[in-house]
């Protein structure tokens, strides 16, 4: 459960509050003791009573995936890539063997207590960490489990092999490839487990375990113990990267890949590497915390941006948006779901990359020129035809389906200029009509539409297949696009002063609503979401089958992911207890803050599930 949650939240906190005492982490966190400070990434877990039905909800889909044929599949993609028979042979045997030692441990038991992770760059391979504190008296089982399953695999790997010593101390199951390239090494300390891939993690995690060396941990190093002041304390788990270390990593690993008698040869190439990484480095840490109350799991995410930052494009693109001091104005009460977002400043985005291939790239004036030239040919010009009337902040609105339609719904962006930009977008449409007339069969005024200068984009598919009408036009300094007049005039007369999304009783029990003027707010409804990609899978499964029906019999390797695809839709459209999902992004000037709720369906009682999945 534990380290399916620590994925799911890093997939979250890198796309995507209370202070606490003088400890950074309560005592039930206490793996991050053996973790060295200079990892750039921290993900630590715990066993919460709070979040126990949200473990049994995620190990029936677990148990979905291992009974779904996809290890099958994985095993048939690895052997299509072995031309020998005898060696082919043998890998399947060993996968087998693997398999099946695999099947002796109890992964349950082995992370479902504690379980920390983390990451070092290094080069060729990154340092990483796993550690894992496993049911009480098990740590010992566990270690000799996961030891068997290494000696399995050097056996299948040719010149592998498996070694045994001690560092500080700590027994140690090194798993080498042979050349000293790359290493798995297994420790057992305690009631600790862990794997660790690099020398030097191995070397200061035992010396921390042992109470040896002068290595600090990470729970110890200013910036983490500055950035849990910001959280509230965790009940489930943290997750902590700090984008500070890791771009000094990059800025090193140009010069770490490259043999030290090449670098000379090409300085420009790496100062250029190094200067984009450099322009990308603006943000300092982030940190988010996990708690569950009730059938609500909350996180609490802040992004600190670099004390330079605004010297940068990218920061200045991300931090000069004007926040929405109504993020409801435009969001009808039947929304089924919504986004508004203040965007990205594409200008800024786009003033940038020209100013840093001028600066930074080979022969950069000349490049510029010539694509200035390339928009005059093209009758294209990026600045003139779109950047001088959009602006970019989004809206996005679904409503219920009505009237036979597959989708009903209403994307907005904010545009700087509403002349300018009904008359580019009028000739993109007259060029689109003219260019492809099976896509796009014109345009006629929307009558329908409460606002003047709509207009109805006829496409025969998608009135046909979807009973979709879409409908576009400028309201305001707002750009609409909607699945047909009714979707358009329902966010119209929200914006008009009819009920918004706030007087949703379901809103208002499993929403987030800002406090004051928002970078982004969103709302999601979950409910359908398992069927929604039991749709797909069957969906996926129809058109894969035909393709591979097609596949000469020597393609068993696409065949191969075209099943694993198939399989893992089937697996997901199992995710049937999902309710709900809000979010709220606000910026103080320094930091973004974001406040993520995912609301669970009230688990039914173990009985009465018990038989609806003999059903």
């Amino acid at each position: 459960m534990i380290w399916a949650r620590l994925r799911w939240i890093c997939l979250l906190v890198l796309v995507s509050s209370a202070p606490v005492g003088a400890d950074p982490l309560p005592e039930q966190y206490t793996l991050g003791r053996y973790l060295p400070a200079d990892v750039w990434m921290y993900a630590h877990g715990v066993a919460n009573p709070n979040s126990e039905f949200i473990y049994e909800y995620w190990s029936g889909v677990w148990e979905d995936f291992f009974q779904s044929g996809i290890i099958e599949d994985l095993k048939e993609l690895l052997l299509t890539s072995i031309d020998d028979p005898q060696r082919r042979a043998e890998t399947e045997e060993g996968w087998s063997r693997v398999l099946a030692l695999g099947s002796k441990v109890d992964w349950s038991a082995l992370f479902n207590q504690e379980t920390a992770f983390a990451e070092r760059l290094s080069a060729p391979f990154p340092d990483l960490i796993l550690l894992t504190r496993p049911n009480l008296g098990t740590a010992s089982s566990h270690a000799e489990a996961l030891r068997a399953i290494l000696v399995e695999l050097a056996a299948m790997f040719g010149e592998a092999r498996v070694v045994e010593h001690t560092v500080h101390g700590v027994p140690v199951s090194t798993l080498s490839d042979g050349e000293g390239m790359f290493g798995i090494h297994l420790l057992h300390h305690g009631d600790v487990v862990g794997l660790v891939v690099g020398a030097k993690s191995l070397e200061q995690v035992t010396g921390l375990l042992a109470g040896e060396g002068t290595t600090r941990a990470v729970i110890d190093a200013p910036h983490f113990r500055q950035a849990m002041r910001q959280v509230p304390t965790p009940q489930d788990s943290i997750s902590f990267f700090d984008m500070g270390e890791l771009f000094r990593g990059l800025q090193t690993f140009p010069h770490m890949m490259r043999p030290p008698d090449t670098r000379a040869e090409h300085p420009r190439g790496l100062a250029m590497l190094q200067s984009a990484i450099e322009n990308l480095n603006i943000i300092e840490y982030i940190v988010a915390s996990e708690s569950t109350q009730g059938y609500r799991q909350r996180v609490t995410t802040v992004i600190k941006l670099q004390p330079d930052a605004a010297s940068k494009p990218l920061a200045r693109a991300m931090t000069s948006r004007k926040p929405f001091a109504r993020f409801d104005r435009f969001v009808p009460q039947r929304a089924v779901s919504f986004s508004v977002s203040a965007g990205l400043d594409l200008g800024e985005i786009y003033h940038g990359a020209l100013g840093f291939i001028a600066t930074n790239v080979p022969d950069g004036a000349n490049r510029l020129a010539e694509w200035e030239r390339s928009q005059k040919e093209w009758g294209f010009h990026v600045e003139r035809d779109l950047l001088s009337w959009l602006s970019g902040e989004a809206i996005s609105v679904r409503l219920p389906p009505s009237g036979g339609q597959g989708v009903s719904g209403v994307l907005m962006i904010r545009v700087r200029d509403p002349r300018l930009a009904a008359q580019k977008i009028n000739a993109a449409l007259d060029y689109l009509g003219r260019k492809f007339p099976l896509l796009l069969q014109g345009t006629d005024p929307a009558t329908e539409v409460d606002a003047d200068g709509f207009q109805v984009v006829r496409n025969v598919q998608l009135q046909l297949i979807m009973q979709i009408v879409p409908v576009w036009g400028v309201y305001e300094d707002w750009l609409m696009v909607g699945t047909s007049a009714e979707a358009v005039n329902e966010c119209l007369a929200t914006s008009r002063g009819a009920p918004s999304i706030v007087a949703s009783k379901r809103f208002q029990h499993e929403g987030l609503v800002p406090s004051g003027p928002a970078y982004a707010a969103s709302f999601s409804d979950l409910t359908t979401f398992g069927e929604e990609l039991g749709a797909m899978a069957y969906l996926f499964g129809a058109l894969s089958g035909a393709v591979i029906a097609q596949m000469p019999e020597e393609a068993a390797a696409p065949a191969a992911m075209f099943n694993i695809m198939r399989r893992i839709f089937n697996v997901l459209s199992g995710v049937d207890f999902l309710s709900s999902s809000s979010s709220v992004t606000t910026f103080d000037g320094t930091s973004w803050h974001v406040d993520q709720i995912t609301t669970y369906k009230t688990p039914k009682p173990r009985a009465e599930r018990a038989a609806a999945m003999r059903r």
